[in-house]
């Protein structure tokens, strides 16, 4: 596994959970925090798949 993509990929995955954490406890969903949260949790997922493939 490559390192700096499974690095970057634990970091945007922590970062997009909180980030959503704190959306979903303002009650506000749709905004800039949602959006920041759910590509933060989808650049996770595709860093952690290129960390795989390496």
């Amino acid at each position: 596994m490559d390192r700096a993509n499974l690095l970057v990929a634990v970091l945007s995955a922590l970062v997009g959970v909180i980030a959503l954490s704190i959306v979903l406890a303002s009650g506000r969903l749709i905004g800039l925090g949602g959006l920041l949260g759910g590509v933060l949790l989808l650049n996770a997922v595709v860093r952690y798949q290129l960390a795989r493939q390496r």
